[in-house]
């Protein structure tokens, strides 16, 4: 109603979209607790319940790597990573920003560095592997450089961004991770008559 308010309105595209799904934690299934398997001393921890990272206090190749091990002898519902072993979907491999090891259960189950670290399992949660299907989020756009009525398969979020450029008139950077044309060529009009107005 605001929108439909104001002199612009059928000017205006409306795009929305989340960066990540929501998922929810198996009913009665107990966390993979690290500190059974693992001895943490001289290590940091960041964890959610539905991943967890470990970064050793020095450069430690050997004990990174026979961490994962210890782990994915004893864990049946999830996997441990070095960096450069990790799915290349997840981009982590050559970034210095990533853990020593990624621990990453199966969607809906759960990882903690020790049982006093229960409370980080809420009812809902995100943060498992983004190509398991409740970690999707949504995308929904309309307005006039929208065409109407499509409905379309999976979309990268990154590709949102060229869409959005070619609405606005801009030109796009020479270096950029979306995909120019996907969006762009599906959904991309110079003006239609679609508004993002109630009728």
């Amino acid at each position: 109603d605001g929108l439909s308010s104001l002199p612009f309105a059928d000017q205006v595209n409306i795009i929305l979209l989340s960066d990540h799904g929501q998922g929810a934690y198996l009913e009665n299934q107990p966390a993979y607790l690290l500190s059974d398997h693992v001895n943490l001393d001289d290590t940091v921890i960041i964890e959610g319940g539905s991943y967890l990272f470990l970064h050793l206090d020095h450069d430690d190749p050997e004990r990174a790597a026979a961490i994962v091990a210890t782990v994915n002898s004893s864990w049946k519902h999830g996997r441990a990573y070095l960096p450069g072993d990790t799915p290349a979907q997840w981009q982590v491999k050559g970034n210095a920003r990533f853990p020593d090891v990624i621990l990453m259960p199966e969607a809906g189950y759960a990882v903690l560095s020790t049982r006093e670290k229960s409370g980080k399992i809420n009812t809902g949660d995100h943060g498992w592997a983004p190509e398991a299907p409740d970690m999707h989020g949504f995308f929904v756009a309309c307005g006039p450089n929208i065409k109407p009525g499509l409905t379309l398969g999976p979309v990268n979020n990154i590709d949102i961004y060229p869409l959005m450029l070619a609405i606005l008139g801009l030109d796009t950077p020479e270096i950029m991770d979306g995909d120019t044309r996907r969006l762009k060529e599906n959904l991309y009009t110079t003006r239609s008559s679609q508004t993002c107005l109630k009728p």
